[in-house]
């Protein structure tokens, strides 16, 4: 029976504290195998300029609070980035794949948030592989308080690519969308779908008042680099046959 998982590629969310995990250390390597299910994941606003260089940038979620996520594959369950060994093939590892195995989560009462880790994570051991997370007095280590930092700023990030796309959606500039891989006789044999993009009519069609608010924001740019991104969508189709398109509805 496959594991369920939470938060796309965690299985087993637990609070890091001294009492449970006072003795182990985490192996990070550079195994991405974790990811292999994964065709669409999170990406931060921060993150579009190098994104886009590398992966369609799309909205996916609710049509009312849609997120930005890069798109890593065309079929689902399928990520082309994976190489035969689990390496990353580009150059650039989005924050999301970085971040794990850790994740903030919401205490028991709410409200606060603290810093939890996957305990099933192939790399979380007992035989001093990789880095301690306590030292043996229990105390965290350089490399535990790293770790909270940049979960702290992962969900900062995260909470403006709302912000973001919330004011996308405010000016109703999203549009639903979908690609579809087609043979070599303009036969359809896969795809995927439940996605936004950016309407390129109520784009242009926006008034240099409102052109201006988005450039003050940094929305204007981020606008532009999620369109250039979506020249890589043959690229998130290797392996299929032809990838058509985005389509808009």
């Amino acid at each position: 029976m496959a594991k369920k998982k939470t938060a796309l590629i965690y299985e087993r969310i637990q609070p890091v504290t001294s009492k449970r995990y006072a003795r182990h250390s985490v192996d990070v390597g550079r195994d991405f195998r974790f990811a292999t299910g994964l065709e669409a994941i999170p990406a931060l606003a921060e993150e579009f300029p190098t994104l886009a260089r590398i992966s369609p940038i799309v909205f996916a979620g609710s049509a009312e609070a849609p997120l930005p996520n890069a798109l890593l594959g065309m079929k689902k369950g399928q990520n082309v980035f994976i190489g035969p060994n689990g390496g990353w093939a580009a150059p650039y590892i989005p924050a999301f794949l970085r971040r794990y195995p850790f994740i903030s989560a919401p205490t028991k009462e709410g409200g606060k948030t603290v810093l939890c880790v996957d305990d099933a994570f192939v790399g979380l051991n007992t035989a001093g592989k990789g880095h301690a997370l306590f030292t043996s007095d229990g105390v965290e280590t350089k490399f535990l308080r790293d770790v909270n930092l940049f979960v702290s700023n992962f969900d900062a990030g995260l909470e403006a690519a709302r912000a973001f796309v919330g004011r996308l959606v405010a000016r109703n500039l999203l549009e639903p969308m979908s690609i579809r891989i087609t043979d070599s006789a303009g036969e359809t044999t896969g795809g995927i779908g439940g996605m936004f993009g950016l309407s390129r009519a109520r784009f242009d069609a926006l008034g240099p008042d409102a052109r201006a608010e988005l450039k003050e924001t940094g929305d204007l740019e981020r606008c532009a680099l999620h369109l250039k991104s979506l020249e890589h969508i043959r690229r998130a189709g290797q392996g299929a046959k032809r990838p058509a398109p985005p389509t808009r509805h």
